[in-house]
This record gives structure tokens, C-alpha cells and sequence, in this order.
């Protein structure tokens, strides 16, 4: 994507993605195929995901964006048929017409993209918790390059209300990259594709399967028989709780030179 104003790409050597053990193949697509799942907006646990705020503007300016984008898709549109939409438009009545195009809007961006979300942490404890299992998962950390050097820092504030305009490329509008201040802690960084689903990734860009606390010894033992069946080796660790720093440790139990 080209970049956005607004937006800042991460400097950080490594990027991390959380997750559970709940379904252990979906872990081993991306330990042994090199598949990642981009979700849509929909999929995710934000029920604002990528979803706009739009601009309080007057029904004219709402009709002329109408006229302009039907327009744009039909260029051999007659003045009687922008009239039928000016009128039809003013019958409807401003609040229906926003109803109408807030809907359409979000089931477009829905279908259009699809959202990997990765951090800048490795050892957040929140994270553990909420999108690993409560310990019992995994944290994939990644070298930031190539493909993964494609993601923007999220910005955790409102939402730039958007106007609808037809001078604008909506889809590339910063409300993409924009959550909440409350999830600020997660520290996001975003990839978008288009459209959603799996993709693979250069296999040299995994370095690392971190293990939770609170593993399952057969997970341990899954993963270590995927990562020994890598032609590209990465390292397994295991999280370990430090109660006099109160803050997560990693262990090496298997190096992608010895499995």
C-alpha cells in the first residue's frame, strides 16, 4: 500500500503474533506451509474494526457524492437519471441515506481487506492473556522485512470523522489503522491485504515459536516435531513467570541448529 498520512512504520528488528493452541494445525500451516490467515474486519474481537466515522455533512453534499460515484461507474449517465437520484435522494431523507450508505460502506471494507494485527511486544502479559490462550498458546515472532515491513503502527485515538467526497480514496484513509484508546496496550501493528485469506510468507522471516507458561507438554512436543521438519530452522522457547520482576522470561528448549 502506498503510505498514509498519519501513519509511521514500525522500526522494531522483530514483530510478534499471539494465538491459541485450541486447533494445533492451524499452527503447523504456519510453521510447516508458511501460511498466514489474514481475517476480515468482521472475524476480528473490535466490533469498530476499520469501520468510519462519518462526517455530519448537508444532504446536498451527500447527493452530489451519490451523483459523482454513479458517475464514475456510469459514464454515459443521463441528467434525467442524476435527477432521479437527487429527488429520490430527498425523499429518503438524510438520515435513511447515511443508514443506507454506513451499511454498504462497512460490508465493502469487509469484503475488500483482510487484517493481520502483530505487535511490538513480545512479553505482554495482557496479550498472554486475551489472544494466547491465557498462557496456554504461542507468540510467533517475525523479522521485520519484506512482507512484514509492509504494516503501519495503529493510532490509538477517535476516528477522524470521514466526509464523504469524491476527491478522496476512502479506502486509504487513516480510520483503517485506527482503534480505540482503550486498546492501546497491544501495541499493534497492522498489514492489510486485499482480498482476505491466507497467504504465504518467505520462510526465513519466522525466527522464533515462543510457548506459553502454561503449555500443554503434548503442544511442547507438537511443535517441536514441526519445527524439526523445517528446511529453514527456528528456535522454541517457553515462557517462564518471573514473580520478582513480575514479567515474562523465555527458555530455550529447542534450537533450530541441534532439532
Amino acid at each position: 500500500m502506498e503510505k498514509i498520512s498519519n501513519l509511521r512504520m514500525p522500526t522494531s528488528k522483530y514483530l510478534y503474533k499471539y494465538g491459541n493452541l485450541t486447533e494445533p494445525y492451524r499452527l503447523s500451516k504456519i510453521v510447516l506451509e508458511n501460511t498466514l490467515y489474514f481475517p476480515t474486519s468482521e472475524e476480528l474481537n473490535d466490533p469498530t474494526e476499520s469501520l468510519p466515522v462519518f462526517a455530519d455533512q448537508p444532504i446536498d453534499e451527500i447527493l452530489d457524492y451519490l451523483c459523482d460515484q454513479f458517475k464514475a461507474y456510469n459514464p454515459s449517465a443521463s441528467k434525467g437519471q442524476l435527477e432521479e437520484i437527487q429527488t429520490k435522494g430527498r425523499s429518503f431523507g438524510k438520515e435513511t441515506l447515511m443508514k443506507e450508505i454506513r451499511s454498504l460502506f462497512n460490508k465493502m471494507i469487509d469484503c475488500r481487506y483482510g487484517i493481520l494485527s502483530l505487535s511490538k511486544r513480545m512479553d505482554s502479559l495482557p496479550l498472554w492473556a486475551h489472544y494466547a490462550g491465557d498462557h496456554t498458546g504461542y507468540c510467533l515472532e517475525f523479522r521485520n522485512d519484506r512482507e512484514f515491513a509492509t504494516g503501519y503502527e495503529v493510532l490509538y485515538q477517535e476516528k477522524i470523522p470521514l466526509r464523504l467526497s469524491s476527491e478522496i480514496d476512502a479506502f486509504q484513509a487513516d480510520f483503517l489503522f485506527t482503534k480505540r484508546p482503550d486498546w492501546a496496550y497491544e501495541e499493534e501493528v497492522r498489514i492489510l491485504i486485499k482480498p482476505p485469506g491466507l497467504r504465504q510468507f518467505c520462510p526465513e522471516l519466522l525466527a522464533s515459536v515462543r510457548l506459553g507458561k502454561d503449555v500443554k507438554n503434548e503442544n511442547i512436543e507438537l511443535v517441536l516435531d514441526w519445527a524439526s521438519k523445517r528446511t529453514i530452522p527456528i528456535d522454541i522457547l517457553k515462557a517462564t513467570f518471573n514473580p520478582e520482576t513480575q514479567s515474562v522470561e523465555y527458555v530455550t528448549i529447542g534450537s533450530g541448529a541441534t532439532l
